[in-house]
Formats: C-alpha cells, sequence, structure tokens
C-alpha cells in the first residue's frame, strides 16, 4: 500500500499510527504540498489576475 503524506499533514500521520497498529505493510511516499501548489495552482491564479487585474467578488 502506497501512503502519499507531507510532514506537517496531522491526516497522514494519523494515517501512519493506525497501519503500524494493525500491522499493515506500507510504503510511504513523501510529497511537498507547497511544491505541488507553486507547481499547479499559482498559474491558475496568475491567470486568473492577468496584468494584475482584481478578480471581482
Amino acid at each position: 500500500m502506497d501512503l502519499f503524506t507531507y510532514y506537517q499533514s496531522t491526516s497522514s500521520h494519523r494515517v501512519r499510527i493506525a497501519l503500524a497498529l494493525k500491522g499493515l505493510d506500507h510504503t510511504v511516499i513523501p510529497v511537498n504540498l507547497m511544491r505541488v501548489a507553486d507547481v499547479y495552482l499559482l498559474p491558475q491564479l496568475y491567470a486568473a489576475r492577468r496584468y494584475g487585474a482584481e478578480l471581482e467578488v
């Protein structure tokens, strides 16, 4: 079983504890969520705010 984790995620810690208590084998795959946000989220935000225009609410 693969477990994708982020070091600051309390949910990931709880899942790791539960897997350990149940004795299930798993592979921890660290994911940097800040990097994921930079790569995938920020381009969309910049496109929405083209030329510094504000988004209408």
